[in-house]
């Protein structure tokens, strides 16, 4: 019997396969560990992803509360390296018109100060989320999540301030039994760590905590699109 060809994790397809990492390898600064997760991937799913990726490695690593972590302090110079390129003038120039002073707080609610914030794209942080989820979904059980579920992300304060009652009341029935238990996986100086848990009565609909540099969670969910 022939062996089955490698299919994309993300897409299905067969042709001009690839490797991915998930998450983005920009994320570790060299020497990179050696358990880094790499999952099939064509060449079109890659490439597509590549902008959005260094979006996802700018804006993680500029974050206040993943500063402190010392491989967010190693990538941080490449980070502001890559903004002075001249094809990132556009998106320096645009990062540099958005930032306005903000209230610091602790998480307690205490005033701290000012300090200059900036917009985020969620939606395209978000995204590179989702197709993590779907790479260690393929690493974890070894078959791919199917194209009729989705894997909706959210991170943690963006959670909170756009989804309804319902919808954080599904989340907190999913993710409230992860806390406080060892992750599943740690790779790297904590730069990336998840927990996840699976319906009884589904394989494909799962939970996900993820975590970046220590302190930045996104909560995610995959199940059938609607």
């Amino acid at each position: 019997m022939a062996e089955s060809k490698p299919e994309c994790v993300y897409c299905g397809s067969t042709k001009q396969m690839t490797d991915d990492h998930v998450p983005p390898k920009n994320l570790f600064p060299k020497p990179r560990p050696s358990n880094l997760i790499t999952v099939p991937c064509c060449r079109k799913c890659n490439n597509m992803a590549s902008k959005d990726d260094e979006y996802f490695r700018s804006m993680l690593a500029m974050r206040i509360d993943a500063g402190e972590h010392p491989e967010a302090q190693k990538v941080l110079p490449i980070v502001f390296r890559s903004l002075r390129r001249p094809q990132a003038s556009g998106f320096t120039k645009k990062l540099i018109q958005n930032v306005t002073p903000i209230d610091l707080q602790t998480p307690a609610g205490v005033f701290v100060g000012r300090v200059g914030g900036y917009a985020v794209e969620n939606e395209r942080l978000e995204r590179v989320v989702a197709r993590t989820v779907r790479g260690i979904y393929w690493h974890s059980f070894g078959v791919r999540l199917p194209g009729n579920y989705e894997a909706n992300c959210y991170e943690q304060s963006h959670l909170l301030a756009s989804c309804d009652q319902d919808v954080l009341q599904e989340f907190a029935e999913n993710f409230t039994p992860m806390f406080g238990k060892p992750p599943d996986a740690v790779i790297g100086n904590r730069v990336f760590e998840y927990w996840h848990r699976c319906d009884v009565n589904d394989k494909y609909k799962t939970a996900w905590i993820l975590r970046f540099y220590g302190s930045v969670c996104y909560y995610c969910i995959t199940w059938p699109r609607v």
